[in-house]
């Protein structure tokens, strides 16, 4: 397993919808990072 994921590599990873990490992401329930622009999910 990758140590960073990108938004649709995390949603795959844990079989949900990719609108479900990005509001997660904003609602700072889980961490993440942007990396040039993309948001990233730790």
């Amino acid at each position: 397993m990758k140590l960073w994921l990108n938004v649709a590599e995390g949603a795959e990873y844990a079989g949900v919808c990719r609108d479900l990490i990005e509001d997660a992401c904003a609602a700072r329930r889980i961490h993440d990072n942007c990396v040039g622009g993309t948001a990233l999910s730790a």
